[in-house]
């Protein structure tokens, strides 16, 4: 749909269906359509071409349809409830009123037909009304300059609605615009150039003074006097307080209110009446002395909630008002931390300006997508995001799931056909190589790849890898070691038309190597020579050409005629870039290079440039015609890619910290990207990267947007990482630029299709009348006051129930007031659901550091933090604020960077590792350390503190688990951990204390644990010394966390399990599968039922331990490694190597069961509780166990026995 107008029956986006034009709108046309999918009649006002002609009656109208929106929801106001722009118009949706106008009313004489006294309250009712919407503009600073009965609305039951707010300085340039077209100049229009309309015009109007809101009492009395003429008989508005004297000379109006109309009517603005209210409560004492009691009470204006911010937000984009959209949008969250539109309109925004990735995108909305179970709208927008992603494999189950919840739903029938048919994107590809099946541990570790290449379309790859053999695990070797074989080095060449692979053996581990962009040419490099090969049918091709260097970096440019290798210097002297003529193997440039080592090369897309990237962070870019140097630029982090664009005018870098563009012409930095990245190749503004942790991103390097994150081979890093073997993951663009592909250690290429340019329509949500708005407000209080009155009583079962029923009002389940209700019920309730969860904030921890030491701990009750930070400084984070409470100076105390630490539930202490060995108990409140705990060992440690902060367990690195007194720093018990048989390939094997990742301590200091790296987990319970392993599990464990009552446990590991125990027996309980890479972080809720897990594969992972079942998945942290949740349970933290602190909010289901005297599980607080401690601490740490339903008076009891038992 394009042209000026649309016409009844048209179909506009899919979506809206007209059903009738007005043509008497002064801005231009006003359209009656049909929402398709809500089935809802809304008012379509759209200005005619002719007021967009013009620039100032553009910006006029713009600004007048921000008025309208500002005004908000009000019962005697037409709702403007969105703006949208349709065929590059914006456009005002509003609120249709099916009654008419009262111009239409008049017109057909509909008030003359009406007996007097019906017809004279009929007249005050719409008086008082209009009054009242006035008044409400006037107080949002709002005159509408325009007040005639053309512009009251009438609603079916009556309700009088003034519209068109604002918008008379259109009108004014359109009637300027219109008398100037040509054979149009005896058109008579009904406005002036001021923008009012002659017949109830105020003198200042007409004047062309200064207006303020008693111009707008004038034209209301004018307009309430035509209600009782029936015509504007006066002309223009300056000659009605004539037509005024007549009617009530004549009786036709009634005495009090003429006296009314006439005091509004007076040509000084400054004495007429002072306000709307002043004259609408004058009309209501006139209707109840001539007609009866006024029926209508004074309207208050309705909060607007997440729906309708939503909606202003998006009106706000489209007038060109980005920063206040944004900061709507942002209210709205806040509202509703999980509303589905605002969410996905909040993250599409900040995606395609570059502030987030696509991956972060996709993680949040999914989370906001799991607090809304019912509705089809999240699979619905996730699916969009896909699209816009070029994700057409995670796109079409989302959409074909919302499909089947929208029914008949226009726009998902739409979008659904055109994914199903292959138009908005294209799937994943897999091609396996190799089929090796699967290796031991062993094997593994024995063979590794050093180089791998790949064609630009995918279709041939090239492997490098040595092959060492195993070591033999016998007594022999046990005893006299072992003397290895020497190892191999073969070149593997593939082709998808060929089943099997051709390999060459190198003689020599492979350093470099190469493919040409068509696959025919391969090219690697040794410690000693550089080889040029063609990859056809022959076994073991035909030899191009040799040369005798060693390099460190080889390229083909475009054609395969030339190639160029780095070599690699002594110690001292500059590096050389040497470019061979393939073809004769002649080498036709010989150019000095940068002092350390190159990694990478790249020639421009014509083949007239050559650029260099090295260790130090230096770019040199080369005329390939005349060897000439034509610049450079040093980047702030080791290079390990580069790449030239944009006709050689940009560069792009690859380094150890991240991704940069560059202006060759200034050597300007214009954007900094990501995270580090391996590799990269570019097409036209677009570069693909290849990161360390298998991911690949795709950037447009003109805005900086991450436009989509591929999985690449992440499941193939977690097994190298176990095998300690590096990543190489070459990645190609194809030609025509739909396709990305690489290949890894795994021998499997994956082409993945790129985005196609479809762009996710913003999404509004379904408009709600006033009416409703307040209706859903007016019950929520009423269940609150119901909620509380109940709690005060001790009633909590109907307490929960009216905030079980307030949290099912439409946009009000996660209403701050709702939570904070629902929230108080936890002392006294039991947590037997997950509802959502939700991320309430990202704190950017500060400092640069690329290597530093991340560990995090949370208070009971979820309000601070402590973490390490990249800056080497401690901080305590106020997290209902996300600011820092108070930053710690290591250095002026003595102390180091943060290794590892550990805080008290009061966040009054904190057991913290130094990176200079130490271990040191802080007094957070002061800011000072008060003692060392042990001597300094090792940087290695593990640090724990019980949830009473009264004890700490520290492992110095020695193997030895010591359990320290915080108060007066006693050493109370030391365990020693188990040693191992380490084996070498040289020399004997010998027996090691195994390394201890992580600590933990029970309550009361009676249980003890580390998690073993590779022996899976020993723990020590009550006074007994010895030594206890969990069940067969033999494996490395990174993480271990004791119940709050000492009973069970949860670990984490590199099998990619989370596990959960019991110490009573040692057997494993559950076990939890979901994570596809290593586990480095678990915790526990303080009754034991939900575990938290942090895994390496970049997800958060929610399980309910007495089913073991994931209730609720969390993504896109990058390089996540903790995870911990208050005591409380209300919030949780996690922390990532991307240097950020994300703040979540825990939204339980809750249950009230009867109260009680005791339950059996409080049994285990009440042995953990220590004399120094108070009755009323034992009482909240049984209320965070989800025991809150027990007296206090029967706990007491039974604790008075039982210290009677121990006397």
């Amino acid at each position: 749909m394009t042209g000026a107008s649309w016409r009844v029956g048209d179909e506009i986006e899919g979506l809206y269906r007209v059903t009738r034009v007005h043509l008497h709108g002064g801005m231009g046309l006003v359209y009656r359509v049909r929402h398709l999918g809500w089935d809802v009649d809304l008012a379509v006002k759209s200005p005619r071409p002719a007021l967009f002609r013009h620039p100032v009656g553009r910006e006029g109208f713009l600004a007048e349809a921000r008025t309208w929106i500002s005004l908000g929801l009000h019962p005697h106001l037409c709702s403007c409830f969105y703006v949208r722009t349709v065929d590059g118009i914006p456009r005002i949706f509003a609120e249709y009123a099916a009654g008419g106008s009262l111009r239409d009313l008049l017109d057909r004489g509909r008030l003359r037909d009406m007996e007097p006294e019906r017809a004279l309250g009929f007249r005050l009712d719409l008086a008082i009304q209009v009054a009242w919407g006035l008044e409400h503009a006037h107080r949002r600073g709002v005159v509408h300059q325009d007040v005639k009965p053309a512009n009251i609305l009438l609603d079916e039951d009556g309700t009088a609605k003034v519209t068109d707010f604002g918008l008379s300085r259109s009108r004014a340039i359109l009637a300027v615009e219109e008398s100037a077209a040509p054979g149009r100049a005896d058109v008579s229009v009904a406005v002036t150039a001021g923008g009012y309309t002659p017949a109830y015009a105020s003198p200042e109007q007409v004047a062309g003074r200064p207006l303020g809101r008693r111009t707008d009492v004038w034209s209301f009395a004018v307009t309430v006097l035509e209600m009782f003429v029936g015509a504007a008989t006066w002309g223009e508005g300056p000659n009605a307080p004539v037509t005024l004297a007549e009617q009530r000379s004549a009786a036709a109006v009634p005495d009090r209110l003429a006296r009314l109309l006439g005091r509004c009517l007076r040509h000084e603005p400054s004495q007429r009446p002072a306000t709307m209210a002043e004259i609408a409560e004058e009309l209501i004492d006139l209707h109840e002395h001539t007609v009866g009691p006024y029926p209508r009470t004074a309207p208050a204006e309705a909060a607007l909630r997440a729906d309708e911010l939503n909606n202003h937000a998006l009106s706000r984009l489209d007038l060109g008002e980005d920063t206040h959209a944004e900061q709507t949008l942002r209210e709205a969250l806040r509202i509703d931390p999980t509303h589905l539109e605002a969410t996905f309109n909040s993250l599409t925004l900040r995606w395609r300006r570059g502030e987030i990735s696509d991956e972060t995108a996709v993680a949040t909305m999914s989370v906001a997508r799991t607090g809304a179970p019912g509705r089809w709208e999240g699979a619905y927008l996730l699916g969009q995001l896909h699209l816009e992603r070029g994700d057409l494999d995670a796109a079409l189950p989302l959409l074909r799931e919302a499909a089947a919840g929208a029914g008949d739903e226009p726009e998902v029938s739409a979008v659904l056909g055109q994914a199903e048919a292959g138009a908005l994107g294209d799937g994943l590809e897999e091609h396996v190589l190799t089929h090796r099946g699967a290796r031991t541990r062993e094997e593994r570790g024995t063979e590794w790849m050093t180089a791998a290449s790949l064609s630009t379309d995918g279709r041939v790859a090239m492997t490098a890898r040595v092959i060492r053999d195993p070591v033999p695990r016998n007594l022999r070797t046990y005893l006299f070691g072992y003397r290895r074989k020497p190892d191999r080095f073969p070149v593997h060449l593939f082709s998808l038309s060929s089943p099997d692979p051709r390999v060459v053996e190198s003689g020599e581990a492979v350093t470099a190597l190469d493919l040409g962009d068509d696959g025919r040419l391969a090219a690697w490099g040794t410690n000693t020579a550089v080889r040029v090969r063609e990859t056809g049918d022959d076994r073991h091709g035909r030899v191009v050409m040799e040369s005798r260097v060693h390099v460190s970096a080889l390229r083909f440019g475009p054609g395969c005629s030339l190639l160029a290798g780095a070599t690699v210097a002594p110690a001292y002297e500059p590096s050389r870039i040497l470019v061979w003529d393939v073809a004769s193997g002649r080498t036709v440039l010989d150019l000095t290079g940068p002092s350390d080592r190159i990694r990478s090369l790249a020639f421009s897309a014509d083949g007239s440039l050559l650029a260099s990237g090295a260790d130090d962070g230096t770019v040199q870019v080369w005329h390939l015609r005349t060897g000439r140097y034509a610049g450079g630029l040093t980047s702030p982090d080791r290079l390990n890619a580069v790449g030239i664009g944009n006709g050689g005018r940009t560069a792009v870098t690859g380094g150890h910290e991240a991704l940069r563009v560059w202006d060759l012409e200034t050597g300007e930095c214009r954007h900094v990207l990501g995270d580090g990245v391996e590799e990269l190749r570019l097409h036209d503004a677009l570069v693909l990267t290849a990161t360390r942790n298998g991911d690949m991103r795709l950037w447009d390097t003109t805005n900086g947007r991450c436009l989509r994150t591929f999985e690449g081979h992440r499941d193939e890093q977690a097994r190298l990482l176990f095998a300690n073997e590096s990543l190489h993951m070459p990645v190609r663009i194809d030609p025509d630029g739909r396709r990305a592909h690489s290949v890894s250690n795994n021998d499997t290429v994956r082409s993945w299709g790129l985005p196609r340019g479809h762009r996710a329509p913003l999404r509004v949500c379904r408009p709600r009348p006033h009416a409703r708005v307040r209706q859903l407000d007016d019950r929520l209080r009423t269940l609150l006051a119901a909620s509380e009155s109940a709690a005060a009583e001790g009633d909590l079962p109907r307490a929960l129930s009216s905030l079980s029923e307030a949290r099912t009002l439409p946009g009000y389940e996660r209403d701050a007031s709702v939570v904070v209700a629902w929230r108080r019920l936890l002392t006294g309730a039991e947590r037997v659901g997950l509802r959502a969860v939700w991320q309430a904030r990202s704190i950017t921890l500060p400092g640069e550091a690329t290597f530093w030491h991340r560990d995090v701990a949370v208070s009971g009750d979820g309000r601070h933090a402590l973490s390490s930070t990249p800056g080497h400084t401690m901080v305590l984070w106020d997290l209902d604020t996300g600011r820092a409470a108070r930053t710690y100076p290591l250095a002026e105390h003595g102390g180091d960077d943060v290794s590892v630490l550990a805080m008290t539930v009061d966040a009054s202490h904190a057991v913290v590792g130094h990176a200079a060995r130490d271990v040191r108990l802080w007094d957070l409140r002061t800011g000072t350390p008060v003692r060392d705990l042990g001597e300094p060992v090792s940087t290695w440690m593990s640090v724990a503190v019980d949830r009473a902060g009264r004890t700490a367990l520290v492992q110095n690195g020695d193997g030895v688990l010591r359990l320290w007194d915080l108060a007066d720093g006693r050493l109370l018990r030391a365990f020693r951990g188990p040693s191992r048989t380490a084996h070498y390939t040289e020399g004997p094997s010998r027996r090691e204390l195994e390394q201890v990742n992580a600590v933990s301590v029970s309550t009361d200091g009676r249980v003890v644990m580390a998690a073993l790296q590779y022996s899976g987990v020993v723990y020590w319970t009550g006074d007994r010394r010895r030594r206890r392993a969990l069940e067969d599990y033999a494996d490395r464990v990174d993480t271990v966390q004791v119940s709050a009552d000492g009973r069970f446990a949860v670990t984490g590991g590199w099998d990619a399990t989370v596990r959960h125990w019991d110490l009573a027996t040692g057997k494993c309980l559950r076990l939890m599968a979901g994570h596809t890479h290593p586990v480095l972080g678990v915790d526990l809720t303080a009754d034991g039922r939900f575990a938290f897990s942090a895994g390496m594969d970049e997800a958060i992972r929610i399980w309910d331990v007495t089913t073991g079942r994931c209730v609720h998945v969390l993504e896109g942290q990058t390089a996540l490694q903790r995870v911990r949740v208050s005591e409380d349970g209300t919030r949780a933290v996690s922390l990532g190597a991307d240097g950020t602190l994300r703040v979540w909010e825990i939204d339980w289901d809750l249950a009230v069961p009867e109260p009680a005297d005791w339950d059996e599980r409080a049994q285990p607080y009440l042995d953990q509780h220590h004399d120094s401690e108070s009755f009323d601490e034992l009482l909240t740490r049984l209320r965070r166990a989800g025991l809150g339903r027990l007296r206090p008076d029967g706990v007491h009891r039974r604790l008075l026995r039982q210290r009677a038992r121990r006397r």
